[in-house]
């Protein structure tokens, strides 16, 4: 069985990873289990696949805040390497104090020094070919956005048609990392159209996200829109091209 580990910044991103790999990846080959992480313990979530055939295995780690994806690598790499984890991917949102300390707008030179600087943290570390850490620019929420066929799994009115002659920006065709610099907000916005509310709950980021399949990336990413989502995607996608 091969073994991958990926932190997550916080519930979002978990529920969001995990109903990715459930939906996109032959569930006879699959095994999952998700967990929250405080304080240096593991708190079980209620998210558990078990499947003794499975070729893959994943361990979903949420350590709550943006700082602890990469502090959370450091300290627990070396016991993930030895329990038989072959990769460890680290996803956390671009957008954070640090950033808005630097910037108010989507700056690329501010986000590439992020990028660098956590490289650098990796490079340092003994497993540093298996190791990455995926930024999605700005939030999450950017690549539910740019998942556009996804928003109307959650309600049909939200066509890209309907979203642009009420918002005035047209989801086909911009992309969202280049132009949303906090995009949970105007994923709100969109929600709020039909009548929904957004504010990262778990039944929210359920409602987003538990239908979300291949063909909502291939749109997410298509003519070079959402690098961030295209480069995390292709770490899930290298993992199995490799087996």
């Amino acid at each position: 069985m091969r073994k991958v580990v990926i932190v997550t910044e916080g519930q979002a991103e978990l529920i969001f990873v995990r109903n990715l790999l459930r939906n996109t990846i032959d569930n006879s080959k699959l095994s999952f289990e998700c967990v929250q992480l405080r304080g240096n313990i593991e708190h079980s979530f209620p998210y558990l696949y078990e499947n003794p055939r499975a070729e893959f295995y994943f361990l979903i780690v949420d350590v709550g805040n943006d700082e602890s994806v990469m502090t959370t690598i450091k300290e627990r790499e070396r016991s993930y390497f030895e329990k038989g984890f072959e990769k460890i991917i680290g996803i956390r949102d671009m957008y954070c104090a640090q950033y808005r300390a630097r910037s108010r707008i989507i700056c690329d030179e501010v986000s590439q020094q992020f990028i660098e600087a956590h490289n650098r943290v990796v490079q340092g570390l003994k497993n540093c070919d298996h190791i990455v850490i995926c930024f999605a620019i700005m939030e999450i929420e950017t690549w539910f956005i740019a998942m556009y066929t996804l928003l109307q799994k959650v309600d049909s009115a939200l066509t890209v048609e309907y979203i642009k002659s009420k918002l005035g920006f047209n989801l086909r065709a911009i992309d969202p990392q280049r132009v949303f610099f906090h995009p949970s907000d105007e994923l709100r916005k969109i929600l709020e159209l039909v009548g929904k509310t957004y504010g990262k709950s778990k039944h929210e980021i359920e409602m987003l996200t538990s239908r979300v399949d291949l063909n909502d990336v291939e749109m997410g990413i298509q003519d070079e829109r959402c690098g961030s989502l295209k480069g995390f995607f292709g770490e899930i996608d290298s993992h199995f091209a490799a087996s």
